[in-house]
């Protein structure tokens, strides 16, 4: 079993919380049958002795708690995907106050935390391609306009019987 297991949820969440490669390996297995949020909402006895018996010490054990509870704080929608709580303070606020953001500006750019995932991250940067993209075609159209509106007074201004035409019956001409 190789280390690099992107889909598996429970390793991930072990991953995580920083229990190391080889205990994560022994709660994803100890635990596959279940959702990252099925395995939170057990109560604490059971994943104590599911892990216990799973042959993790007991300070790994302490450890995973410490995980669980923490998690127990935030919210997963069905499928198990964390929703991000709001702050209270604007994302503004944030880069403001942490003076990481300060050398790292990509994070404020993309609009993402030091903390995110790997498809927060992918989430982000299509956001912004696809930003990029409209941003394009909206100048496209702008520039298409100013061109056509410079090519007709060019031919307009630079023709002096045209001018005097213009001059008399204005836009309708």
């Amino acid at each position: 079993m190789g280390t690099n297991r992107p889909h598996n949820a429970m390793y991930t969440f072990c991953i995580k919380y920083n229990l190391g490669v080889a205990n994560a390996r022994i709660v994803a297995v100890a635990f596959a049958q279940f959702t990252v949020q099925a395995f939170i909402d057990q109560s604490d006895k059971v994943i104590n002795e599911a892990l216990l018996n799973a042959g993790l010490d007991a300070y790994t054990t302490h450890r995973a708690m410490t995980s669980v509870r923490t998690e127990r704080g935030l919210q997963f929608t069905p499928a198990g995907k964390l929703i991000e709580k709001q702050s209270n303070l604007s994302p503004e606020q944030i880069y403001a106050h942490d003076t990481f953001y300060k050398d790292h500006i990509l994070y404020q750019a993309l609009g993402i935390y030091r903390n995110a995932t790997t498809e927060q991250v992918n989430s982000a940067l299509h956001k912004q391609h696809a930003l990029m993209a409209i941003l394009l075609q909206q100048h496209k159209k702008e520039i298409q306009e100013m061109s056509q509106l410079y090519d007709r007074a060019n031919k307009v201004f630079k023709n002096a019987v045209l001018k005097r035409v213009y001059d008399v019956k204005g836009d309708e001409y």
